[in-house]
């Protein structure tokens, strides 16, 4: 039957006593990002997956042992703890198993990994395909082709997909305006800026800061 001890939910009965941590993650998908679009409605990780994950099993502890003892800053740590289990739920997964191409095979190809990392910690510029080339070891001819067979599209045109996911993010979280985040992202005029942001969302910058606002300001207690 359900009870509670101590503050925390426990089932009580005949077995083993058992520990459940339940949390969630939340996701807004019309930032349309290739990899939630590639992840399987469920993911499982058994505890032999666990036992032989050590960085795994070692967050886990720790959000144990916060829960177990809360303390000044528990709740945070905790938080900060659940990204790092998702990151290693996810890349437990890419690593066990054998992607179709897509955005989780790119990851799984180290080369890729190394070009999609550059361009990530680029923003907002948009590094040279001779400089991603050098990155992953690879020719310019060699690393345009794999990445589109793995992606659909270069990496020039994920560096400008990246620019705009980032754009969504502070049109979303900041007050700045539609001007001053365009140059943020590293367009050179907003005009530029809005046009790409209407073919890749589909919407009006604009429009999409309202209509996203509306629905977090809905989704408030």
């Amino acid at each position: 039957m359900p009870t509670r001890a101590n503050a925390l939910p426990v089932f009580t009965g005949d077995g083993r006593r058992t520990r459940l941590i339940c949390g969630h993650f939340s996701y807004d998908l019309s930032h349309r990002h290739p990899l939630v679009a590639e992840l399987p409605d469920q993911l499982v990780l058994r505890s032999s997956d666990i036992l032989g994950n050590e960085t795994l099993l070692a967050l886990l502890r720790l959000i144990i042992t916060e829960t177990n003892q809360p303390n000044l800053g528990s709740e945070t740590i905790v938080q900060r703890l659940s990204d790092a289990v998702l990151v290693a739920i996810l890349r437990a997964h890419i690593t066990r198993s054998t992607p179709t191409p897509g955005f989780l095979a790119a990851l799984s190809d180290p080369r890729l990994a190394q070009c999609i990392a550059a361009i990530h910690s680029a923003f907002p510029q948009t590094p040279s395909l001779e400089a991603l080339a050098r990155t992953a070891g690879m020719s310019r001819s060699s690393l345009a082709l794999t990445f589109k067979r793995h992606l659909g599209f270069g990496p020039g045109e994920y560096a400008v997909r990246w620019k705009l996911l980032n754009a969504a993010q502070m049109l979303v979280r900041s007050d700045e305006t539609i001007e001053m985040i365009s140059f943020a992202c590293g367009y050179q005029s907003p005009s530029s800026f809005s046009r790409a942001f209407r073919n890749f969302f589909g919407q009006a910058a604009r429009d999409y800061r309202d209509l996203r606002r509306s629905g977090l300001a809905a989704d408030r207690p």
